[in-house]
């Protein structure tokens, strides 16, 4: 099966050993914190992404260390403010990135 530009889950470091540790990573951290750190207040968000600190494309590994548990929209806002949209390719809406209630600091 053909997957466009996007090269496949295993290819981008996704494989056999990410499938192993994503279920301690979110039993050791069963509540997202957030990403910017807070964003969710008082409300306590199921973690249901295995996230990377230090990316996987910038050099990071997949370990115990270097991973915590995250929600997807947190995990999504992520990759588009700290490592460049990634993968998206300008998918990412004006309205979308308004909701993150984002604040930028000059």
């Amino acid at each position: 099966m053909s997957r466009g530009w996007r090269p496949s889950a295993a290819r981008r470091g996704y494989g056999a050993e990410h499938r192993r540790l994503r279920p301690f990573i979110l039993a050791r951290d069963p509540w997202c914190r957030g990403f910017p750190l807070g964003i969710h207040g008082s409300q306590r968000v199921p973690s249901t992404v295995m996230d990377h600190r230090i990316s996987l494309r910038r050099g990071g590994t997949t370990s115990p260390e270097n991973c915590f548990g995250s929600c997807r929209a947190c995990n999504a806002r992520k990759a588009i403010f700290v490592e460049g949209a990634g993968y998206q390719r300008g998918r990412v809406s004006l309205p979308v990135l308004e909701k993150t209630r984002w604040k930028v600091i000059t």
